[in-house]
């Protein structure tokens, strides 16, 4: 494994040498996504990052790392300076497509409180480029320049976002690094002027990274002014009791007050709460008459009242064998199904009245599972695209609303599926078989910063992960008391803890949503 990175670690100094930052880039993640400890991988990746907050993020991690990095102390001062703390992105603001991190960022120490350290001489030398670059765009956008500064991927406000980020590496250190003890960056200086592009600069297919390690590493905890626990909420899950279709029942999110809320027959399939929790959508496979006058059978999509489910109204006429996994956008106007309305499963945007159907994904694999971001701004899915419909490996991957941008976020040995925000849009909770059984696991909004939740399971099954709208618990199906028939529901806090057991059900679960409680403090 040791070898694998250093090989992988030296491609990418190469690569970002050759002023190949895509691939620099996803090397150096492939990096630090196998060894989080790896200082030298976390400071390259900073210097190739395309956004100012990944760059933050990188060089905070490289500071847990080696507190003691001064070159990595100096980057966050300049970036703090230069572009300003605006200049992160907050979560409502991130970026279509889904590449940049959203996660808010603690607050940094004010310059004043570095004021007695000494000036770096290459901080003042990088200081005056940023105020020359910004002076001949400023005098070419007033008219008085004869030709464009050689920008052209910057708009006026990218431009003010210029950073440069001084990094130490010494090109000895790290080729003793691929053989010997990894060095601390602190030797011969690495300059660089980063800049973020613009959002439709970004390939529609990113290069992918192979994770070649289980990351377990404990999240860092993020302070709540209130914590309600799961007995505030309520969830509705699907169970399979040999009817038509899944009954439908509801229960604290503590799983306390079971109750049966709409009967198996004539089914209420994979139901999702609107924001505003006072309706839900499902599927139900009914027969009905086309425009054509013809009879159809077909999956179609439903929309009920919370207070009265069997009044429920056929919103779709898509016609398709099969319909899965209905998810709300944010303002409730649009939902985004799964259907095989045009031969294999893609993925449908359709107005929340059955109108303008569109399909966003249309490829040879079978596309499932959407989840609507929180912020809005794309759409995951889980597909068999990138490896093949013979291949029965699934991946997670994001689309934009308008089908537009497709992004692949996992790249595993094995499937990934069942992928659900939470609340805030931060983060994002998906079920894997990559280590041999299905374990949950978390991950940054990016793809990033995998984390496994359900360790030492004794080859448990742990099935479609939930959050909680407090955006600190996860719920989901196992059957790890006795790796038997039986799932039963389970509760885990994402910042550590015990793995607990809720109210026993004997029941098959098969989907699982917790009604939106909008006092709730959500990160």
């Amino acid at each position: 494994m040791a070898g694998s990175n250093q090989e992988t670690l030296k491609a990418g100094i190469e690569a970002a040498r050759a002023g190949d930052k895509a691939t620099a880039l996803r090397l150096f993640r492939q990096v630090t996504l196998s060894d989080p400890k790896n200082e030298v991988a976390w400071m390259w990746q900073a210097s190739v990052s395309d956004t100012l907050e990944e760059r933050r993020r990188c060089l905070e991690q490289t500071l847990r790392v080696n507190p003691g990095n001064s070159r990595a102390k100096d980057a966050l001062a300049q970036l703090d300076r230069v572009a300003g703390p605006s200049a992160a992105p907050s979560p409502s603001a991130r970026p279509v497509g889904g590449a940049n991190r959203v996660a808010t960022r603690p607050a940094r120490r004010s310059p004043v409180d570095r004021g007695r350290e000494p000036l770096n001489p290459m901080y003042v030398i990088g200081l005056l480029l940023v105020a020359g670059a910004l002076v001949v765009f400023v005098l070419f956008a007033s008219g008085t320049g004869t030709q464009a500064p050689a920008l052209p991927d910057l708009n006026a406000t990218q431009t003010a976002q210029v950073a440069v980020l001084l990094s130490t590496i010494d090109p000895g250190s790290v080729q003793g690094s691929l053989s010997g003890p990894r060095p601390t960056a602190t030797a011969t200086r690495f300059t660089g002027v980063i800049v973020t592009p613009r959002p439709n600069t970004q390939p529609t297919f990113p290069p992918t990274f192979t994770p070649t390690a289980t990351i377990t590493p404990s999240l860092t905890p993020q302070p709540s002014a209130t914590y309600l626990p799961p007995s505030t909420y309520t969830m509705l899950f699907g169970i399979d009791d040999g009817g038509i279709g899944p009954a439908l029942w509801s229960a604290s999110g503590s799983g306390v007050g079971q109750q049966v809320i709409g009967t198996s027959d004539p089914g209420f399939q994979d139901p999702a709460y609107s924001p505003d929790g006072e309706q839900i959508a499902f599927v139900r496979t009914v027969t009905y008459e086309n425009a054509a006058g013809t009879s159809v059978t077909a999956a179609e999509l439903f929309i009920a009242s919370v207070n009265d489910v069997y009044n429920a109204r056929q919103v779709t006429r898509l016609e398709g064998e099969e319909m899965y996994s209905p998810t709300w956008s944010p303002d409730g106007r649009q939902l985004a199904v799964a259907s095989s309305a045009r031969g294999n499963l893609d993925i449908w945007r359709i107005n929340a009245d059955g109108t303008e159907p569109q399909r966003l994904t249309d490829n040879t694999g079978v596309d499932t599972q959407p989840a609507w971001s929180p912020n809005g701004d794309v759409i995951l899915f889980v597909s068999d695209q990138a490896n093949g419909p013979d291949s029965g490996v699934t991946e997670i991957f994001s689309v934009t609303p308008d089908g537009e941008t497709i992004e692949q976020m996992t790249d595993a040995a094995n499937s990934s599926y069942t992928p659900a925000w939470s609340p805030a849009g931060t983060r994002i909770v998906f079920a894997s078989d990559r280590n041999g059984d299905s374990d949950i696991f978390i991950m940054d909004a990016d793809g990033q910063a995998l984390v496994l939740l359900t360790v030492d399971d004794a080859g448990a099954e742990d099935r479609i992960p939930a959050f909680m709208p407090n955006g600190r618990d996860v719920v989901f199906s196992s059957n790890r008391e006795d790796n038997g028939e039986t799932f039963k529901l389970y509760a885990v806090d994402i910042n550590g803890g015990p793995i607990t057991l809720l109210e026993d059900s004997p029941f098959n679960l098969v989907s699982l949503t917790f009604r939106p409680q909008r006092d709730a403090l959500f990160r």
